[in-house]
């Protein structure tokens, strides 16, 4: 679950840098600097996202000081619930303290719209449907079957 996890913090990696170029999203990156990082408990999966000036930077391993931390009891917990569809999965992650916020709050909030923000449709971006994470079932000029 380790590879998987790490795997999922890459994808959402690309993920934000690709969404940092619509000026929707610009604007909620460049009102002040800030680091978000998200590992397990005993931090063998680990990464951070550095956002500064509407740029997004994101890498392996853990930092001293990051604005806030989520913490993930362990990959297999985080790789779970971060795969549920169920819009409730992370609240309850927190209910049943399987994930930990460590820091501001109020930057792990900002963080977790700036993420939902990826599963709406981005203007300019034609052809396919939006699902789950923002991604599209099918690159631009390919037919859509389903």
């Amino acid at each position: 679950m380790k590879l998987m996890l790490e795997l999922m913090l890459l994808g959402l990696a690309i993920l934000l840098r690709r969404n940092a170029q619509q000026p929707l999203v610009q604007a909620k990156l460049r009102d002040r600097a800030r680091i978000v990082q998200i590992r397990t408990r005993d931090a063998s999966v680990a990464r951070y996202f550095v956002f500064c000036g509407g740029a997004v930077l994101s890498r392996r391993g853990t930092l001293a000081s990051p604005d806030v931390s989520l913490v993930w009891k362990d990959a297999a917990t985080a790789t779970r619930v971060l795969r549920s569809a169920d819009p409730d999965a992370v609240p309850a992650a927190l209910a049943h303290e399987w994930l930990h916020i460590a820091g501001d709050g109020e930057v792990a909030a900002w963080f977790g719209d700036l993420v939902a923000s990826g599963a709406r449709p981005i203007p300019g971006c034609g052809g396919g449907k939006t699902v789950r994470g923002g991604y599209r079932s099918w690159p631009h000029g390919f037919r859509d079957r389903s």
